[in-house]
């Protein structure tokens, strides 16, 4: 899903939102906003409400917008989180995940050359991702693990001496609206 801010769309869609949320919906022979929006992909978000858009097609040709307030957006392929363990020897890791509450709190034994993968969301949001190697004893780390339109997969590498963590971007070409 792409989260779709109300404020970046051009002031002609914006007319098109306003008109629902004042009236409910908005019917058109030449819906602006479903040329802008992908209405079956994305979220328009306005003043922190995410809505949820669709398009149908109407009597005569016409087609009506209606957007529908939900908690939060969510992603259709989150990103997942991939523990790899490199190191020449198993490791006990603790992994946890933590947003508004916990959503991942467990402590596995990973063999050498072996992964653990872990689904924890598909809310948009920044979490906490703590990951500690309990057989080295060293300090926990802490990294932001984040689901949105940009983030792919994360991927925490266990080597001899340390812990690495990514997430991968993706680079999206800007979107020109001509009107």
């Amino acid at each position: 899903m792409i989260k779709i801010e109300y404020s970046q769309l051009p002031d002609d869609v914006q007319a098109e939102i306003n008109t629902v949320l004042e009236d409910g919906e908005y019917r058109s022979e030449s819906l602006l906003f479903d040329d802008a929006v992908d209405p079956s992909y994305s979220y328009i978000v306005l003043y922190d409400t995410p809505y949820d858009p669709r398009v149908e097609d109407g009597d005569g040709g016409t087609q009506i917008l209606t957007l529908t307030e939900v908690e939060s957006v969510r992603a259709p392929n989150p990103p997942a989180i991939t523990v790899r363990n490199t190191a020449d020897r198993e490791h006990e890791v603790r992994i946890e995940v933590v947003g508004e509450e916990t959503l991942i709190d467990e402590t596995v034994t990973i063999e050498s050359d072996d992964f653990r993968k872990y689904h924890p969301t598909d809310e948009f949001g920044s979490y906490e991702l703590t990951v500690e190697t309990l057989t080295d004893e060293k300090e926990p780390r802490r990294y932001d693990f984040v689901v949105d339109d940009f983030r792919k997969e994360a991927d925490v590498t266990i080597t001899d001496d340390d812990i690495h963590v990514s997430q991968g971007v993706v680079d999206y070409a800007p979107c020109e609206w001509d009107g």
